[in-house]
């Protein structure tokens, strides 16, 4: 009894040192190339044996402790993010080894180490994070900043939508031309959504205030402006 006691303690050890050893990489082909596998055989120690399209990208990667691999973003709508695969390795010693390679255009590691914020509304109605928030790793930037109440941004655009459910306690004040479009509605959102709220979308900012200005400019003492790409054409 003592042996099988020992034996246990000994193999859940191992097994949870297995599997904390473990580095997942984002890695992006370059055009007309593909990692997404066509056939998978699962090893007893959990690698994977790969069949790819490319014979030589097979190769490389069975040569390697692979442990998971799939399209990082798949409902993605950008030829860009199609291109991009998660990979899971044994360890963080390989990224040279990838990106050295002529079929990869960028590879690089995740880290996430750390619990981030990710708010209820971040992910679409499948349980995938949305692929732009996730695109400019809004997770690691709200580790940082979620937005101050303080600070105000302005805004040119199109119509905004100020009684939209995620917006109206995010609207300062707005000059409104009367004219209806989406657009302006959808750059707000994006700006200072109100987000975790289980509606919508989250926001970059969320705990930042907005001033809106449709179809023109009107200088407000109080906002800083940092970028302005109006034109007369839009």
């Amino acid at each position: 009894m003592k042996n099988l006691t020992l034996f246990l303690i000994i193999f859940l050890t191992n097994l949870c040192l297995f599997a904390q050893n473990r580095q997942d990489y984002y890695v992006v082909v370059k055009p007309n190339y593909s990692l997404e596998p066509l056939q998978l055989t699962t090893n007893p120690d959990e690698t994977l044996i790969l069949d790819l399209q490319d014979n030589n990208l097979e190769a490389f990667f069975n040569s390697k402790p692979v442990y998971y691999i799939n399209k990082a973003f798949p409902t993605a709508a950008t030829t860009y993010l199609q291109r991009v695969y998660r990979v899971t390795l044994n360890d963080n010693t390989h990224i040279n080894d990838i990106f050295n390679r002529n079929e990869i255009e960028y590879v690089e590691l995740t880290n996430e180490g750390t619990t981030l914020l990710k708010p209820n509304d971040y992910f679409d109605l499948d349980g995938n994070p949305l692929s732009q928030l996730d695109l400019i790793k809004a997770p690691l930037a709200w580790s940082i900043t979620t937005g101050n109440p303080s600070v105000i941004v302005g805004m040119v655009d199109h119509y905004v939508d100020i009684n939209h459910e995620d917006l109206v306690n995010e609207i300062l004040q707005t000059f409104d031309d009367g004219i209806i479009q989406t657009h302006g509605t959808k750059v707000a959102g994006m700006i200072t959504a109100e987000t975790d709220n289980s509606i919508g979308i989250s926001s970059i900012g969320f705990n930042t205030k907005l001033i809106t200005q449709a179809n023109g400019f009107k200088y407000q003492s109080n906002v800083i402006i940092i970028s302005n790409f109006w034109s007369k054409n839009h």
